[in-house]
């Protein structure tokens, strides 16, 4: 039985070969009109994002890195920009315009900055805050630590400097904000770090603090006992505050929900009864079986 590329081929004029060739046009047709239909759909993708956003993305940047940079304290750019352009190495950046160049530099910071969460950026603003008083007003210095040699380099000869200013203003924060755990002045200290690390600058190491915070823990638990080294929590519920909550007059309305015979009520009642019996806290609110 004769194939229907055989005959095919025998019907052809050229045989064998002209049917390669047909078919060679037919695939070299298919890509093209594949390829054309590629193009129209990144072309349209194109389009479709572009009118999603036309100009929201540059106008967003520009919104939260360059707006009010005049607003950004002197203090915090002038630091690290006068490290830049004191540089007299073939390598020294100089800048023409000095503007633009400080409008980059607070914009580089706003961008490391926006790399956290922002509750921990506004901890770290107030963070900043208690560093900058420290610095001014017991040690006169300037509160960004520029000076990456002597921060981050045992061997460089004002190495110590940077330590015991650190270790400096954590005892001093313990010291005169004793209400506070020094484990909370040791986490302001990191906080400080981080605002030098959106600064692109590195803080000197704090294991040294974090012995002397120890050290001050363990003169604390000697002198108030463990319960000094307690997590501070929310006092329990009690018994007599869950019996008021029990015994609500028919008709009251507490958040969505109104107090009576209505199914989300009683799930409210068990709710409550349940997890005072049972729950995390039972030891404070449940002290015996006839407590509520």
């Amino acid at each position: 039985m004769t194939s229907f590329e055989e005959t095919s081929s025998s019907l052809s004029p050229f045989g064998k070969a002209g049917m390669r060739g047909s078919m060679a046009l037919r695939d070299a047709s298919e890509l093209s009109r594949c390829s054309a239909i590629a193009k129209c759909t990144t072309a349209a993708t194109a389009a479709a994002r572009q009118a999603r956003m036309p100009h929201s993305t540059s106008s967003t940047l520009y919104q939260a890195l360059v707006e009010n940079s005049h607003q950004q304290p002197e203090i915090e750019t002038e630091s690290v920009a006068r490290a830049l352009l004191d540089d007299t190495s073939d390598l020294a950046l100089k800048p023409k315009n000095q503007n633009t160049f400080r409008m980059l530099l607070i914009a580089s910071f706003r961008a490391r900055a926006a790399r956290f969460a922002p509750n921990t950026n506004n901890v770290d603003k107030s963070y900043r805050k208690k560093w900058c008083e420290l610095c001014r007003d017991v040690f006169d210095t300037n509160p960004v630590r520029w000076d990456q040699q002597a921060s981050i380099d045992p061997a460089h000869k004002h190495h110590p400097r940077e330590v015991h200013l650190a270790l400096s203003a954590f005892v001093f924060w313990c010291l005169h904000e004793s209400q506070f755990k020094p484990s909370s002045m040791l986490a302001r200290l990191r906080g400080v770090a981080r605002e030098h690390r959106k600064r692109g600058l590195r803080f000197v190491d704090l294991r040294l603090v974090v012995d002397a915070c120890k050290g001050i823990l363990r003169i604390l638990v000697a002198e108030h006992g463990p319960e000094v080294a307690e997590v501070k929590r929310k006092e329990p519920l009690q018994p007599w505050m869950l019996r008021r909550w029990l015994a609500l007059p028919v008709g009251m309305v507490v958040g969505a929900y109104r107090v009576g015979p209505s199914l989300a009520w009683k799930g409210i009642r068990v709710f409550i009864t349940l997890m005072a019996c049972s729950g995390f806290c039972k030891a404070d609110v449940a002290l015996d079986h006839d407590t509520l």
